[in-house]
């Protein structure tokens, strides 16, 4: 399965007909990226955040990402859609991810684009409806979506 640059920040996936479109949020800090495929629409919350405050950004150096993907606000999505399966849950999770590291490989979103996630600080203290990509999976997804 591979993606295509559509307009903008977007790609599509021509074998499934799903979409992906990141925009812009109230605050620059946030932004959404909102999915859409036949079966289902929904958001996922990217947030510019550097993954260690306390050490500088330097452009295209992976060791300080800078695209958080926000673990609570994909387990807020699937709870208010009622996805409970949790299989699913982590190959869409998986799928999505891919398609934000394809529009951010071709659009950056952030000084350093490379993804993170605060799944790890989440998932110690409640049970999530998904597995996210470890942060060296999301590292490796961030150099090569495909």
């Amino acid at each position: 399965m591979s993606f295509t640059e559509d307009k903008g920040r977007s790609a599509v996936d021509p074998e499934t007909g799903a979409r992906m479109v990141i925009k812009s949020g109230l605050d620059i800090d946030f932004q959404i990226a909102n999915f859409t495929s036949p079966e289902i629409s929904l958001p996922v919350q990217i947030e510019i955040r550097r993954k260690f405050p306390d050490k500088p950004v330097v452009a295209g150096d992976p060791s300080n990402p800078c695209v958080m993907i926000s673990a609570g606000f994909l387990d807020l999505m699937f709870k208010t859609r009622n996805m409970r399966d949790f299989d699913y849950n982590t190959n869409l999770v998986r799928y999505l991810v891919r398609m934000i590291a394809f529009i951010n490989k071709h659009h950056s979103v952030a000084r350093a684009p490379f993804l993170w996630s605060d799944y790890e600080k989440l998932a110690a203290d409640r049970r999530l409806l998904y597995r996210m990509p470890s942060d060296d999976e999301l590292l490796k997804l961030s150099l090569e979506p495909e």
